[in-house]
């Protein structure tokens, strides 16, 4: 049986474990508008909503998102 303390560990692990993945998550499509913005200031043609789509898509299959 656990004890409080090992309970307490194991949640405080979940919540770190959380914030790494809330963080990797808001990192990862932060650089990906980021690179979608700078293409359209580059070359000045918008990306269609489908490819914003599929670049959403392949991102959290390839991260688990």
């Amino acid at each position: 049986m656990k004890t409080t303390q090992e309970r307490l560990e194991k949640i405080e692990e979940w919540i770190y474990e959380f914030e790494t993945y809330r963080i990797m998550k808001e990192t990862i499509y932060e650089v990906v508008y980021e690179v979608i913005n700078d293409f359209y200031k580059e070359t000045g043609h918008k990306i269609s909503v489908e490819i914003k789509q599929e670049i959403r898509k392949k991102i959290k299959e390839k991260y688990n998102l």
